[in-house]
């Protein structure tokens, strides 16, 4: 076994970016009093044991590994939260004491001797060897640390790089009219007022005002008999009385309400309307029927009384008229004439709709109602067709069915039906976030308006910067980015540094989810999507995950969001791990009434994502895997899971031919592999995960006989090496073999570094550390991902939108 000798030379060049009061490698070394030396320091570099010259090595064999035992006694709680950080694990309260090294050195003995030689360098100049790729000065910065002035506009130790921010633009979710005829749009970032100057279809002479008393997403927006416009964002309700002034903030009264919902959960307003009565009707994510209040003053007592109606099912949209409701429910769609009282339902009148084969046996998402004629519009997954309402709504024969003709290109391109204004045209919600004005959807020659917010000057003054939970690239190297709980599609022409022309599409989340948790890119161009939803029952908590097609990306009714459940599934908490080499889909499930994980499980689904006939699921025994937190795809095809490599052969179903073997003795969180077929794998270092884990970025090259563990070589990486991320959350390697890799630790900066191991990873002399942070372009501190594209430029999740980096070769 080799020991590991590090000592200081002088051609090892570190960039730190970090902030004095983050040095976190200084906790890891309480024993070392030359810190220089170690990934701290600007200039320090490792030599290595003069034995092997090929660093922390550790050559495995088979008697390393037989007389340990696995224990499954753990328990891995999975986070359903919404803030969805792409931690597929959450608090892992777990007891993992099975087949684990507890004496730091990581190389599976007893002995925790390992040398340290570590020689001070504090005189060395921090530029020294640092030439700025001969595009700009070396200069040392306040903060002792080599820095380049590049004449050509780039940045970086080689003026090779080149930052962009790229923010999630502002969509359109809702509108309402109040009686001057104006605007008010609810969006994915507030509230915008829009001053249509008596010329609807003309917006060069309109004007504009936004409210930044709530900058989340708003689920909707009413207009009540006295012009005061009544909003929903979160679990709250805000009135807005703008003294019929809207574009002078100063005369503005708001006030804010809490909405009867849990108080566990933030998201649970899905949807809600005040009637010409005043009468505020609304939708939770939780709670089976509608709630309704009789006056939306009311809302100014402390307790004010609401009505529970409907409550024998979901019901996922309510479009009230004078004496009564249209409601798209889970069983179909009705009209309910509440014949005086909507309070007692003894007399209520139901009219089923759900077989009008206009409606072609879709189920209705959302309805908009005009009373000026009476007629309402219908909204399914595939269009929107309109119904003019008899004289007697109960006398179905007096009832007109229309459909916007193919001649219109409407439904081809565009959403549903969001509102009728004043002057009877349609507003419709389109992919890219505006709202497009239609004078008359139904026929071919009517105006055409669209009203993109991202189109007044206000946003560009004061952006909001959505924190982008996830970022994924698919194999046509499309963007999908999670934010604020909904997913988006974004393609930026190929001109990633030109925001100019950039199309952003709003995908939104599933009707019954609360949010979008995180994503995988499938290679059929689907997404693979964990959700949180609402709480029902006694569970703790309550998930689902989906497939996402969305079709022509500026077709607002082809996206198509299918569910999956297993047998064993029963819509408790999951984690998602998404597809493997053969595009098998991992899952693991916990009950959160026992806490009883019961196992991970796997789904075929044949290459059909929207057809479940021909799913297949098979189930893994947890015993297998060590009680492992984590699972890991292997590119080559199998999973990693508590140091344990199953392969299981040319069929998933069959159990014969399955192969397992135990490599390591560490629970990895991510693995990326090279060119050369080595394995990098990053690790927590949390005592309840890998108890004595010396070391958090380990690689391994197995020899090319996977199965044949006497030959393996692992090298670790700790903070004595230059890695000064405790925990890593994520690696990926570009196409120049450069190790991109990713802490979480949200407290600190920087959360990204690279590795530029000159393709020799058992030789750390030439080894070189480049840490970021925001000083360097990123957008925000914290980092939740990032993606590498064909180019071998960076896409990067962040708190402050999505960083873009691009490296000139």
């Amino acid at each position: 076994m080799i020991k590991p000798s590090i000592a200081n030379s002088e051609n090892h060049k570190s960039r730190n970016k970090m902030d004095a009061t983050t040095t976190l490698c200084a906790i890891a070394i309480l024993l070392l009093l030359a810190l220089t030396s170690a990934g701290c320091s600007q200039t320090g570099t490792m030599a290595l044991d003069t034995e092997m010259g090929t660093g922390d090595i550790i050559t495995s064999t088979a008697s390393d590994k037989d007389s340990e035992s696995a224990s499954s006694d753990g328990d891995s709680d999975i986070d359903t939260d919404a803030d969805s950080d792409m931690d597929t694990d959450s608090d892992a309260d777990g007891d993992a004491d099975g087949d684990l090294d507890t004496d730091g050195d990581a190389d599976g003995d007893s002995d925790a001797d390992g040398d340290s030689d570590t020689d001070s360098d504090s005189d060395t100049d921090a530029c020294t060897n640092v030439t700025c790729g001969g595009r700009g000065a070396c200069l040392i910065g306040d903060n002792g640390l080599a820095d380049c002035q590049c004449s050509n506009g780039m940045s970086g130790l080689h003026c090779n790089q080149q930052w962009k921010t790229i923010q999630v633009p502002p969509f359109i979710r809702d509108v309402a009219f109040d009686q001057n005829g104006n605007g008010w749009f609810s969006t994915t970032q507030g509230i915008l007022y829009w001053d249509l100057n008596d010329t609807p279809e003309n917006i060069d002479d309109d004007r504009w005002q936004r409210f930044l008393e709530i900058t989340a997403r708003v689920h909707g927006i009413a207009v009540d008999s006295t012009d005061v416009k009544w909003m929903a964002s979160d679990s709250w309700f805000y009135r807005l009385d703008d003294n019929q002034t809207p574009r002078t903030k100063s005369d503005d009264k708001w006030d804010r309400f809490p909405a009867p919902v849990s108080e566990d959960d933030v998201r649970r307003v899905r949807r809600f309307r005040v009637d010409s009565a005043d009468r505020l009707w609304l939708l939770t994510d939780d709670t089976k029927g509608v709630r309704m209040l009789a006056n939306v003053n009311e809302l100014s007592e402390d307790a004010p009384r609401w009505w529970s109606l409907f409550e024998g099912e979901m019901i996922y949209d309510i479009a009230p008229v004078d004496d009564g409701a249209w409601l798209a429910a889970e069983s179909g769609v009705y009209y309910v004439g509440f014949d005086g009282s909507p309070f007692d339902e003894s007399d209520d009148v139901w009219l089923d709709m759900s077989d009008a084969p206009e409606l072609d046996g879709r189920p209705v998402l959302s309805m908009v109602t005009f009373d000026a004629d009476g007629s309402v519009w219908f909204n399914t997954d595939e269009t929107t067709v309109k119904l003019e309402v008899a004289a007697n709504v109960l006398d179905t024969d007096g009832h007109t069915w229309l459909s916007p003709t193919s001649g219109t290109g409407g439904n081809n391109a565009t959403g549903p039906v969001i509102g009728v204004s004043k002057d009877g045209a349609q507003w419709q919600r389109i992919p890219t976030g505006a709202a497009l004005r239609r004078e008359d959807l139904l026929s071919p020659s009517g105006s055409r308006t669209e009203y993109p917010p991202l189109s007044c000057p206000i946003y560009s003054e004061n952006p909001t910067l959505l924190a982008v939970r996830n970022i994924a690239l698919d194999t046509e190297g499309n963007k999908w980015v999670a934010a604020n709980g909904d997913v988006y599609y974004f393609d930026d022409r190929g001109t990633p540094l030109n925001t100019n022309g950039d199309v952003w599409v709003y995908l939104g989340r599933p009707q019954k989810a609360m949010a979008v948790a995180y994503f995988y890119a499938g290679s059929n161009d689907d997404l693979w999507i964990k959700t949180v939803g609402p709480t029902i029952g006694t569970a703790t908590c309550n998930t689902d995950f989906y497939s996402l097609n969305m079709g022509r990306p500026l077709n607002g009714f082809d996206d198509k969001w299918q569910s999956y459940a297993s047998e064993s599934q029963r819509k408790l908490c999951i984690n998602l791990y998404g597809p493997d080499a053969n595009d098998h889909i991992w899952s693991r499930f916990r009950d959160p009434v026992t806490g009883r994980v019961p196992g991970f499980e796997v789904l075929d689904f044949n290459g059909t994502t929207h057809n479940l006939s021909d799913d297949i699921w098979q189930s893994y025994n947890r015993e297998l895997f060590n009680d492992s937190y984590f699972i890991t795809m292997d590119p080559e095809g199998g999973i990693w899971s508590g140091g344990v490599y199953l392969n299981y052969g040319a069929s998933l179903q069959a159990e014969d031919d399955d192969a397992l073997i135990k490599l390591d003795k560490f629970d990895a969180r991510t693995m990326a592999m090279d060119d050369a077929g080595g394995r990098w794998f990053g690790y927590y270092s949390d005592d309840s995960i890998n108890p004595g884990m010396f070391g958090t970025l380990r690689y391994l090259h197995n020899g090319g006989t996977m199965w044949d563990d006497s030959d393996d070589k692992w090298v670790v990486f700790s903070q004595d090496d230059g890695l000064m991320f405790q925990d890593v959350f994520d690696i990926k390697i570009d196409g120049r073999g450069e190790k991109w890799i990713v802490s979480h630790n949200l407290d600190f900066e920087p959360q990204l570094c690279s590795l530029d191991d000159n393709n020799t990873p058992g030789t750390k002399s030439d080894d070189v550390w480049t840490y970021y942070s925001t000083n360097d372009g990123l957008a925000g501190p914290d980092i939740f991902g990032i993606e590498i594209d064909e180019n071998s430029d960076l896409w990067i999740a962040t708190n402050r939108g999505i960083s873009y980096l691009h490296v000139r070769k």
